[in-house]
């Protein structure tokens, strides 16, 4: 019965949560046509993106809205900020989202249905989003996540019942916090400077505050009247409250219609007009209702031309005033306030609140129906002048301002009196009368008063002529000074200087605690009103008086014979009532209650007093209410005790952890049951109830990942705080990983054994295929490399392949030692772990050494060797033989004797060797003495023949080496083994040596045949150069002879000319003798 109940209740439960039907953007634009017709929808695909946005809403509450910042195309803060379309357009869909969320949610009391198609349109307009032209948001508002604005409007107390309501609290928080940003309207600089962002005001950002970079002023900054306009925009879209800006020149005005009211300037919010005598303008002074706006005439300049605007509804109900700069083509407006404050042209707050309160005193007896236009803008150091005119149906000039202070014109008869300020000489009327009258100045008369103080201006009609006279008075000034008393007690505004005949009003506002008693002068009461206005005639000096406020606490019994009460009385504001309530015997109290609603359940009630109050204190006979709890350890009970009769008792039954609540009962009254766990019963006689409990049961539901992998045991339900045991059964092949829920790891126990607390309907038990463990290595470690190890599902096919490394060579595979495949490749069917070695043998190469000659030397070093081991060659050359490189294919591998490389291939090297030459070098001695042959290079083992020919006058001796005779034939034979130089020794035949002046000179061979060699001993002074020879015959005959230079100091003559015979031979130097001889000649 108890599993019953529960699934009956968790059936109702899962009812509630999924019995709504399912969220789809057709189904509600089938309820909301024009919304629906009023979207924006770019692409096809951009419903289901809008769709998804309110699903995940309504689901989770949040969604992806875009990164507005991090999208920013140009961040630098000197440029304004432009983002891709898509951006653009999600943030507009994301928003459209947010609408139908909270029109589909009833977050608001009010629905997108109710507003027209054209409000629709405008609402869903893509360019008050973003601007599609400039690719950015615009300078006046960038939107936010409508989250965060939502969370700000709740947390702010800003929605309220209706829309109009919402859009008064959103102005009024904005007049206490908004401020005009400084600086210049146009600069991205200056947004960053107030932003930290190149663009609009964030609207984020606006809500939070920002601090100026470069002045530290922190505030709730806004770009103006348009950056205002779409704060309020942007904020009370995400409500659903539609807000169109409405540019008037320069300026923008909000208009809200859905409202049909428009806020005539968007520095509205800013709260101006608040700091008039600090009394904050009511709401409706400020929304401007359609109908009243379509009654106001404004009038403006165009250059220099006057335009009337009929029917405006973009122009202010405070005296809607238009001013026009000479420097300014544009047309412009200002609401009331600001146009007082522009004629002052002044920020002396004492001055614009007297203007002020006279303008709003004087305010009412503007006709606005009637107002005409504004003429001669003057400029001056300090002031601006206006002039405005304005008549009503009877006539009568109503009003003129002048430059800081109201005055008044009158009418009476046909004199028309205009009391101005000492100033103004120039007066242009135009005047506009009811439909009876048919006054008509000429437009542009120009009324100069300057040289006297009256005029005569003629006017007419469609009949007749009119004479009327315009008068010149000079307003007289009376002071007006306001005090309070007691000191401190409130507040008096309206001291000031007033023209004579114009309104004033004092107003007196007391201090909390306080409360107005009267105005008085001179100890005379003038008046019982806290706003006081009169006529100025003389000065006065007023005072506001002020008493302490009280109160009456009354409190009375419900019943005469209930009780009594203790503490009511007159208290003063702000002291502490106290009330006390004693019930009759036979009564009980039951609580104090005002205008029918509960304030207190105590019988002792104490509050500060601030306002009058009427209190009952009610009392009943005395009821006993009892309260049991079945069985006791299921629950506790509250709510057990006396009460007064007639009086509420309020029973709430709790039940103790793992225990449900079932139904209360009643003793005495068995067909009554009670199903909610709170009971609230009227008091009117004694009772006993008993709250029933019974133990929870929980649905334990578990399910594997996949069916055919495994299988459970152990589903079902649980009472609380037994233990579950869950049981994972995995299918032949596969095995069991653990337990999770909800995606979390709970169990790796195939068994899972818990304590049952809740219900637990996500546990899954997760199986996968059974797999084995493939393994190899290779033998020796770094001989090659192995591919196909790894995890395998049971039954599939494992295929291993060794690549040997460069210089090894495969050899087989084993396992466990013995060889399972002699194949590179080697496949099989996996059923089990195994672990496989890949056996591998370095290679062997053959280094194959020759010498070149054969004879040439010898070579050591060939032989077999194993891939990276070093080799050495070694060559020997034999005697008479040079070693010269080693070569491989003709190419040269290396010129030392010693080739060391290593071994990573057959090699095919040769040593190659030359025959060993020597030198055979060969001198004379003397030089002269002969010559030589044989001399030059010689291979090793060759004969040199070497052949000595003595020169004339020389005999050969013989052949020396190193000093030592070796031969003293004149031809030498010898075998060449070493280089070696030889002598060929000669020696003078017959000389004759004459000594001559230290000069030896020697001459030979003599006897001579012919030929004579004289040789000089002195070769420095080239005495050869300077030597002439004189051969004289035996007759004396002397002849000159030419000499044949030989060397240095060899001369050669030849006397075979001459015949057989004794000569005297003479050697002359620088024309001197140095010598003689004889010579014989045969």
């Amino acid at each position: 019965m108890k599993k019953y109940i529960s699934l009956t209740l968790w059936l109702l439960w899962m009812f509630n949560v999924y019995g709504q039907q399912p969220f789809t953007l057709s189904n509600y634009f089938d309820l909301n046509p024009k919304v629906g017709a009023s979207i924006d929808f770019k692409q096809p695909g951009d419903m289901a993106k809008v769709e998804n946005y309110v699903k995940s809403l309504i689901e989770t509450g949040n969604y992806d809205f875009p990164d507005i910042y991090g999208s920013n195309l140009t961040p630098n803060p000197t440029e304004w900020a432009s983002y891709p379309d898509s951006v653009l357009w999600n943030v507009y869909y994301a928003y459209a989202a947010y609408s139908i969320y909270v029109d589909f949610s009833n977050k608001v009391p009010w629905k997108l249905s109710d507003l027209t198609m054209e409000q629709l349109n405008d609402f869903f307009y893509t360019e008050y989003i973003f601007n599609s032209y400039w690719k950015c948001f615009g300078q006046t508002s960038t939107p936010t996540n409508p989250i965060f604005t939502y969370s700000f409007l709740i947390e702010k107390n800003l929605i309220g019942r209706t829309r109009k309501e919402t859009i008064e609290r959103l102005f009024q928080w904005s007049r206490y916090h908004l401020q005009h940003f400084v600086g210049s309207p146009a600069s991205p600089e200056n947004f960053y400077d107030h932003w930290q962002y190149n663009d609009g005001p964030p609207v984020e950002r606006v809500i939070t505050g920002t601090t100026v970079l470069s002045s530290g002023e922190f505030s709730h900054w806004s770009r103006g009247c348009g950056g205002a306009t779409m704060f309020f925009a942007n904020v009370l879209r995400v409500i659903n409250i539609p807000v169109k800006p409405k540019n008037i020149g320069t300026h923008v005005a909000m208009d809200f219609p859905s409202e049909k009211l428009i806020m005539t300037h968007g520095d509205d919010p800013y709260g101006i007009m608040d700091k008039f005598n600090d009394i904050e303008i009511h709401s409706r002074e400020i929304f401007i209702p359609y109908a009243e706006m379509d009654s106001i005439k404004a009038v403006g300049f165009e250059g220099n031309e006057i335009v009337n605007y009929g029917s405006a509804k973009v122009i202010a109900k405070h005296f809607p005033l238009w001013y026009y700069h000479s420097t300014d083509t544009n047309i412009t407006y200002t609401n009331f306030s600001n146009a007082i404050l522009c004629y002052t042209r002044s920020n002396t707050s004492d001055q614009y609140y007297q203007i002020m309160d006279q303008a709003r005193a004087r305010y009412s007896a503007v006709d606005v129906d009637r107002f005409n236009e504004i003429i001669d803008l003057y400029f001056s150091d300090t002031l601006w002048y206006k002039k405005v005119y304005g008549l009503k149906t009877a006539a009568s000039i109503d009003t003129v301002l002048i430059p800081y202070r109201m005055g008044a014109t009158v009418i009476s008869d046909d004199t028309i009196t205009f009391f101005l300020d000492d100033t103004t000489n120039y007066i242009n009327p135009i005047f506009i009368h009811a439909e009876n009258s048919r006054l008509s100045i000429p437009h542009g008369t120009i009324i100069n008063l300057s040289e006297q103080d009256s005029i005569v201006v003629m006017a007419e009609d469609s009949i007749s002529f009119y004479t009327y006279f315009f008068k010149k008075q000079i307003i007289p000034q009376h002071n007006i000074s306001v005090d309070v008393y007691p000191e401190n007690t409130g507040t008096a505004y309206g001291t000031g200087a007033y023209d004579y005949g114009s309104i004033a009003s004092v107003k007196a506002t007391p201090a909390v605690g306080f409360q107005f008693d009267n105005w008085t002068e001179n100890d005379n009461i003038v008046s019982l009103d806290t706003t006081y206005s009169f006529t100025v005639i003389h000065n006065r000096t007023l005072i506001a008086n002020f008493k302490v406020q009280t109160f009456t606490i009354s409190a009375v019994p419900n019943i005469s014979e209930g009780g009594s009460i203790n503490g009511a009385g007159i208290y003063n504001y702000g002291t502490t009532a106290e009330l006390k309530a004693v019930p009759s015997s036979g009564y009980t109290f039951t609580n104090w209650s005002e205008d029918g609603v509960v304030v207190s359940s105590d019988a002792t009630y104490s509050f500060p007093v601030d306002r009058n109050r009427n209190l009952i204190a009610n009392f009943g006979l005395t009821c006993h209410i009892t309260a049991n709890a079945n069985p006791a350890e299921g629950g506790t009970v509250t709510g057990t005790g006396e009460y007064g009769n007639g009086s509420m008792a309020y029973l709430t039954a709790i039940p103790s952890i793992g225990y449900n609540f079932i139904k209360w009962t009643e003793e005495g009254n068995p067909d009554w049951e009670g199903w909610g766990d709170t009971y609230n019963l009227y008091v009117d006689r004694d009772r006993c109830f008993t709250a029933h409990f019974e133990k929870q049961s929980f649905s334990i539901y578990a399910e594997p990942n996949n069916s055919v992998w495994g299988s459970i045991s152990g589903n079902g339900w649980y009472d609380y705080g037994v233990s579950a045991e869950l049981i994972a059964i995995p299918a032949n092949g596969y095995k069991f990983v653990n337990w999770t829920e909800d995606g979390v790891e709970v169990s790796t126990n195939s068994t899972y054994t818990f304590i049952v607390e809740n219900t637990r309907t996500n546990l899954i038990a997760n199986f996968e295929q059974q797999t084995h463990t493939i393994s190899a290595s290779t033998n020796p470690e770094n001989a090659g490399s192995i591919s196909g190890t790894g995890t395998y599902n049971s039954g599939s096919t494992a295929e291993l392949s060794a690549v040997p490394s460069i210089g090894y060579i495969f050899v087989n595979w084993t396992e466990n030692g013995t060889e399972v495949s002699a194949n590179t490749v080697l496949s099989f069917t996996v059923d089990c772990d195994r672990n496989l070695v890949a056996n591998f043998s370095l290679q062997s190469f053959t280094i194959t050494v020759n010498t070149n000659p054969e004879i040439g030397g010898t070579v050591t070093g060939a032989g077999i060797y194993d891939y990276g081991f070093t080799a050495e060659l070694k060559a020997t050359p034999a005697n008479g033989y040079n070693f010269i490189n080693w070569t491989e294919n003709g190419t040269e591998v290396s010129a030392n004797t010693v080739y060391s490389f290593t071994v990573d291939c057959d090699r095919n090297l040769v040593a190659n060797f030359s025959l060993q030459s020597f030198t055979i070098t060969v001198n004379t001695n003397p030089e002269i003495g002969g010559t030589v042959t044989g001399a030059g290079i010689y291979d090793y083992g060759f004969t040199a023949e070497l052949k000595a020919t003595p020169a004339n006058g020389y005999n050969f001796i013989n052949w020396t080496e190193n000093g030592t005779e070796v031969s003293a034939n004149t031809v030498y034979s010898f075998p060449v083994q070493s280089s070696k130089i030889f002598t060929a020794n000669f020696e003078i035949i017959n000389s004759i040596v004459i000594n001559a002046n230290s000069n030896a000179i020697q001459i030979f061979p003599n006897p001579t045949t012919g030929l004579v060699n004289v040789k000089l001993s002195d070769k420095t002074n080239d005495l050869h150069s300077k030597i002439r020879v004189f051969l004289t015959n035996s007759l004396g005959v002397k002849t000159n002879l030419s000499c044949i230079y030989k060397s240095d100091n060899l001369i050669e003559i030849d006397i075979s000319e001459f015949a057989n015979g004794m000569y005297i031979v003479e050697f002359y130097f620088d024309y001197r003798i140095i010598g003689s001889s004889k010579v014989l000649k045969k």
